[in-house]
This record gives C-alpha cells, structure tokens and sequence, in this order.
C-alpha cells in the first residue's frame, strides 16, 4: 500500500465520521464507555466464581458491543436506540 492510498483511506474516513449525526454519535459514544465500565466487573465476578453475575454482565457487554458494531457499520441508530432505552428503563 502506498502512501497515497493510505491518505485516501484516512481521508474517506474523517469524512464518515463528520457524516454522523448528533443522536448517532451520542449512542456511539455511551456504547463505548459502557463496555470498559462493566467490563471489569464481570471480570472480578469471575475470579470470584460468580459464575451467573459474571455471564449476566458478559452478556451486556456482547450485547452493548453488538449495538456499537451495528450503528457503526450501518448507521441506523434509530432502530438500536430502542434496545439501549429498554435495558436502561426501571419500573
């Protein structure tokens, strides 16, 4: 790879990011530091052998990351901002 292409690369990239909207970047952003802020706890459950907490919070780790990817890649983030909404809801 020369280094014209590469500077294409990072060119059509900042001009992604600069696309996204307000809302998108917000669901980007909570994503991305929820996954290190839970993280750790599954981590110390586990070494705990608290075997059904720990997958509990690996599953919302997946679950968060899986929301991230798909914003990311497609960049409908209307349709995953209902699941972030649901799983944050306390009745």
């Amino acid at each position: 790879m020369n280094l014209t292409n590469l500077k294409e690369k990072i060119a059509q990239q900042n001009t992604s990011l600069q696309k996204r909207s307000k809302e998108e970047i917000i669901l980007l952003l909570m994503c991305a530091l929820s996954i290190p802020s839970i993280l750790p706890f599954a981590i110390f459950r586990l070494f705990q052998h608290n075997w059904v907490s720990a997958t509990l919070d690996f599953f919302i780790v997946g679950g968060v990351f899986s929301v991230l990817a798909y914003v990311w890649l497609t960049g409908r983030f209307r349709v995953a901002s209902p699941l972030c909404q649901d799983r944050c809801r306390v009745n």
